[in-house]
């Protein structure tokens, strides 16, 4: 999933809107949406000091 629709993602579903309406309003498919929503995205530092 790009990073631009997961960042529009996770804060609709962290406020409780169903798949399908996050499906519809990011016009991406509720499959896509479960899928950026279930995996954890680890991100670092760019200097590598996480």
């Amino acid at each position: 999933m790009a990073t631009w629709r997961r960042v529009r993602v996770v804060p609709l579903s962290a406020q409780g809107m169903p798949v399908t309406k996050i499906a519809e309003v990011t016009f991406t498919g509720a499959d896509r949406v479960r899928d950026g929503t279930a995996q954890p995205q680890v991100t670092t530092a760019r200097d590598g000091s996480a």
